[in-house]
C-alpha cells in the first residue's frame, strides 16, 4: 500500500528545492530518492534527481524502472 504525499508536503518540497544546494530526500516504490539543486553553469540551477545515490541521463528518456 502506497501513502500519497499531501498537500503540505509538496510545500515543503517546493520550499525545500527553491535554494541553491537544497536537498529532498524520499522513498518512491522501494527506492531512495534524492533530489538536489545543483549549479551547473553560472546563475543557472537545475534539480538532479539521485536513485539509490545514482544519477544517469538515460533515465530521461522514461524506458528504465528506475524512470
Amino acid at each position: 500500500m502506497s501513502a500519497a504525499i499531501t498537500k503540505d508536503e509538496w510545500l515543503q518540497v517546493q520550499d525545500k528545492l527553491s535554494h541553491p544546494y537544497g536537498t529532498v530526500r524520499l522513498t518512491v516504490d522501494g527506492y531512495a530518492l534524492a533530489l538536489q539543486v545543483n549549479q551547473i553553469k553560472a546563475l543557472k540551477f537545475v534539480i538532479m534527481v539521485y536513485v539509490d545515490g545514482v544519477c544517469k541521463g538515460e533515465w530521461c528518456k522514461g524506458e528504465a524502472d528506475e524512470a
